[in-house]
């Protein structure tokens, strides 16, 4: 890599010096165009630039509002009402906000005059930049912002983007404030670096957003934004924190080998679509976890997985949250991946429902959910977490008895209805109870001739039933004899809780052995 750029010490994307022609020098030699010289940069800019040290908290408001009048004007005079009327919903704005109206009608003539004092002032500084082209954009045609060297604070906030907008290989040095803007076609940043904050905190991407390969140097704020089409953040570097609380992911979201060296925000977001994280790496805490803000009141609703979410690969250097996430048709995959030890899920008895169900239409079939648990509770074996271990362990048996043959179904079915697959400790105990009273009632109650003989006192029928229960322990041997004088339904007894107290037995060992964690 050192040997392309002109200063070793210096990142790929800095700017260097200027050109000849003015032009920014980028590091690695990439040509860049001065945002001055770049029309559309003009028109956003049309009633000036803000000042060198302007940034999100401190800039001309008074100046951004009528620049982004102006903007919005020259891309949205021409559409229907019916667009205009949603465009201006989609940036918080009213229709009024996009265009002049008199008398509840759109003003032609206020428009007319607006639009040619645009004209005019654009053309104008263009030919003072000595750019290229001197003539102001087409709004029939793409927004192209692509290789421009933006080095102002650039506020972009409740802009309507009409058609295709490419920032693609671009450089903001300033911070770049997109909160509530609106990108109706394609938005394509690919390879772009911020290297401020960038901001698009409520904004809307109608159509596919690709921020692949981009460098976020700042913190990066996708808060509450909503994408319709494709969201691809393929080998994205987020350097700072990276923000996607309550972000809406419509289509798929793709962040295949992104890096996340700061703390990774998805709190509350919503993916409807295919959730792509593999080979991504989360050097810092990733929370994918109920947003709740400094009263401690949480958002709508937690994070929800749609489709599938895929983190194959993925590597997690850091503290994890996954607590509260709902996976509403697939099951999460991490195969091959590296977790960090201390990593939370929703494995509770009461989180059941954040898991799919084991068929349905679009579930996740229920042999790749077996294979998926199977993975989830390796890494709460080493991980020494028993009890999400043993939460797995069961959601892999439902898997398993989903799976079975109709001969094996209903052995599953017994181990789940008498101890919870070998979990619970107050079920096989229950059971015992209920076989234990069963004998004492049998025992008390068996009828001869229709009136009840050798009726026993209640003492020695409780002792006779737990000595079958008990059996091996010797105590049957107190009734032996008198066993053998039984009636036939009585011995029949005898022998049924004998065997029932050997396997509940079992199972209630095995609920003491998982529920206090011993090996």
């Amino acid at each position: 890599m050192s040997e392309t750029l002109s200063d070793p010490d210096q990142q790929a994307h800095a700017i260097i010096g200027t050109r000849e022609d003015g032009s920014p020098l980028r590091n690695d030699g990439m040509p860049l165009q001065d945002a001055k010289q770049n029309p559309w940069y003009v028109l956003a800019t049309v009633h000036g630039e803000q000042a060198e040290d302007a940034h999100r908290l401190n800039y001309d408001a008074d100046k951004a509002a009528k620049n982004r009048e102006a903007w919005n004007l020259w891309y949205c005079h021409e559409l229907d009402d019916e667009d205009l009327l949603d465009r201006a919903q989609k940036v918080g704005l009213t229709p009024e906000d996009l265009v002049p109206f008199k008398d509840g009608k759109r003003d032609e003539l206020a428009i007319k005059k607006k639009l040619a004092l645009i004209r005019k002032e654009v053309i104008k500084r263009l030919k003072n930049a000595k750019a290229q082209k001197t003539t102001p954009p087409d709004p029939a045609q793409n927004i192209v912002f692509s290789q421009v060297h933006f080095s102002k604070y650039l506020n972009f906030e409740n802009f309507v983007f009409e058609k295709k907008c490419v920032f693609g290989e671009s450089v903001f040095t300033g911070a770049a404030d997109f909160v509530s803007a609106t990108f109706t076609g394609y938005a394509d940043f690919v390879s772009a670096t911020f290297t401020g904050s960038a901001d698009f905190v409520s904004a809307t991407f109608m159509g596919s957003a690709y921020f692949g390969s981009a460098t976020f140097m700042g913190d990066a704020y996708f808060g509450s934004a909503t994408f319709m089409g494709y969201a691809y953040f393929g080998s994205a570097t987020f350097t700072g924190s990276a923000d996607f609380v309550s972000a809406t992911f419509t289509g798929s979201a793709d962040f295949v080998s992104a890096t996340f060296t700061g703390y990774a925000y998805f709190r509350s977001a919503t993916f409807t679509g295919d959730a792509g994280f593999r080979s991504a790496t989360f050097m810092g805490s990733a929370y994918f976890s109920w947003d709740q803000n400094t009263h401690e009141e949480k958002a709508e609703h937690p994070v929800r997985f749609f489709k599938s979410a895929d983190f194959n690969s993925a590597k997690f250097k850091s503290t994890t949250r996954f607590t509260n996430v709902q996976f509403l048709t697939h099951v999460p995959e991490f195969h091959a991946a590296e977790l960090y030890d201390d990593t939370v899920f929703a494995a509770r008895d009461r989180d059941l429902g954040n898991w799919p169900p084991l068929k349905g239409e679009g579930v996740m079939e229920a042999k790749k959910q077996k294979r998926a648990y199977n993975r989830l509770r390796l890494f709460m074996n080493r991980s020494l977490q028993i009890d999400e271990e043993q939460f797995f362990h069961r959601m892999e048996m439902r898997c398993k008895w989903q799976l079975a043959g109709w001969g094996h179904k209903p052995l599953y079915a017994l181990f789940e209805l008498l101890s919870d697959f070998g979990n619970s400790v107050a079920r096989p105990a229950g059971w015992l109870s209920v076989v234990w009273l069963s004998g004492v009632i049998a025992k008390l109650g068996m009828v001869k001739g229709g009136v009840l003989a050798d009726l026993w006192t209640i003492g020695p029928a409780m002792g006779w039933s737990f000595a079958n229960l008990f059996s091996f322990f010797g105590f049957r041997g107190l009734f032996f004899e008198e066993a053998k004088e039984l009636p036939a339904l009585l011995q029949v007894t005898s022998g049924v809780q004998t065997v029932l107290g050997f396997v509940l037995l079992f199972l209630l060992g095995l609920g003491l052995r998982n529920r206090f964690r011993l090996r």
